[in-house]
């Protein structure tokens, strides 16, 4: 059986992109333009935007377990959780309760210590793209486009979302870089010290979580305060989780944006050393709990999947 991905060429994939009628279409103008550092951002303000489920997925749990923190602190809730769980599963939700409460203790201590693990720093500035590349600040970034045979026809790329040279608009582009990494060596040191790997293990991945929910954190202020471009938005916490919000956040190494290299030229636009962030000649961060992409605002941008491309796209 032949499962060979038949693939666009690349010059067709471009002709059948998505479309947005830029004519009729005002893009919004920031409130806030230039480049901002946020060091630090309060661990407390981080907490919140959490998702859990990524935290159990780290630790290669089934999302339903997530819900245990919905009920770690009432006896009686935990006990019914439990029960509701078939024979074959409950020993693992126990386990995922016990990994639950050791990452909630390791949180609160960071809490305690006022630790300034988590950082940011953002750009937003005036864009517009050109054969598949997004301009910001006349920074290039080369975006991939799908070319996997498709029903519909229709060949995404995320520069499709921003307003093209010829549109003649003033299109804006926010381009960030958030860090929950930067000093935790220290406390990872101690607990390897002490011969303690599940606390490393768990802070690690805590680490990476509050590195995904202070980008979810900032994508808000960003969309609400300095962009502005939905300032009467009223989402919950969940709802954002859903990306139920106007606009887009892609960030490298997604589905939409598998290039792990954009990560040199956004260390350069961001000058992300600021917030003690390096990135290596392959594209990789270190810290390793670190989220760089852009935000998007176009209200129909939408994430997708760039899948298998040509030798050609791919040079």
């Amino acid at each position: 059986m032949n499962n060979k991905i038949e693939l666009t060429p690349l010059a067709t994939a471009r002709n059948n992109s998505f479309k947005i009628d830029w004519t009729n279409f005002e893009p919004f103008t920031p409130k806030f333009i230039g480049r901002k550092v946020i060091d630090p951002i309060k661990i407390e303000n981080v907490v919140p935007y959490i998702n859990w489920k990524l935290f159990f997925k780290h630790w290669n749990y089934d999302e339903k377990f997530a819900s245990v923190k919905n009920i770690s602190m009432c006896g009686h809730c935990k006990a019914q959780w439990f029960a509701a769980f078939n024979e074959q599963d409950r020993e693992k939700a126990m386990n995922a309760s016990k990994l639950y409460d050791d990452a909630f203790i390791l949180l609160q201590r960071i809490m305690e210590i006022e630790a300034e693990y988590v950082k940011a720093v953002f750009v937003i500035g005036q864009a517009y793209s050109e054969n598949d590349t997004i301009y910001i600040n006349n920074t290039p970034f080369a975006m991939l486009r799908q070319q996997e045979k498709n029903d519909s026809n229709e060949y995404l790329s995320l520069s499709d979302y921003i307003a093209p040279k010829i549109a003649n608009k003033k299109d804006y582009l926010a381009a960030f870089t958030v860090t929950a990494g930067a000093g935790t060596e220290y406390l990872l040191n101690k607990y390897k010290t002490e011969g303690d790997e599940h606390s490393v293990l768990v802070l690690q991945s805590l680490f990476k979580v509050l590195a995904e929910g202070a980008a979810e954190w900032l994508h808000e202020q960003i969309r609400k305060d300095f962009w502005g471009y939905t300032s009467s938005e009223e989402l919950t916490i969940p709802g954002m989780f859903l990306g139920k919000y106007s606009g887009i956040r892609a960030t490298v190494g997604s589905a939409a944006m598998p290039n792990q290299a954009i990560n040199l030229d956004l260390h350069k636009l961001l000058q992300s050393d600021e917030i003690y962030i390096s990135v290596n000649e392959d594209g990789e961060t270190t810290p390793a709990a670190s989220i760089s992409g852009f935000f998007f605002a176009h209200p129909q941008a939408k994430l997708f999947t760039v899948g298998q491309i040509s030798d050609e796209q791919g040079k």
